[in-house]
């Protein structure tokens, strides 16, 4: 599990209203909080193969609603220790919130390839699921 400070998306996860990060203990830690549900958010970030970018792409700009179609016709994404495409998610641990971004490595960085998706209520607990 990786940092909520830590994510590329960090900056837009403290600008959304819904979520409320607190530093802890002298400001070495840092928790993220879903406010309404007051569920304590989680960091997660994943590598995949090259062949996955297009599924996850495919995934993120997936309209609300059709996203259990598109998740259950998942077989399962290959993942890589080490790869070129970079899923970064924060999750709450109530699965009624998650911010997910797509990443590709390019000049040695990785660099956005999509913009942070929110989803809260059953499509969070879908995007949870691939968690």
């Amino acid at each position: 599990m990786a940092n909520i400070k830590s994510l590329q998306m960090a900056k837009e996860l403290s600008a959304d209203q819904r979520i409320n990060i607190k530093r802890t203990f002298f400001g070495l830690s840092t928790t993220a909080v879903y406010t309404p549900t007051q569920s304590t958010m989680d960091a997660f970030r994943q590598d995949y193969t090259a062949d996955e970018s297009s599924s996850l792409k495919q995934l993120l700009a997936c309209p609300d609603g059709q996203l259990e179609n598109l998740i259950a016709n998942y077989t399962g994404l290959t993942k890589a220790t080490m790869g070129p495409t970079r899923l970064e998610a924060a999750i709450s641990r109530d699965h009624q919130f998650a911010a997910v971004q797509l990443l590709g490595y390019s000049d040695f960085e990785y660099v956005p390839l999509t913009d942070v998706r929110f989803f809260e209520g059953h499509d969070a607990e879908l995007i949870s699921s691939l968690f």
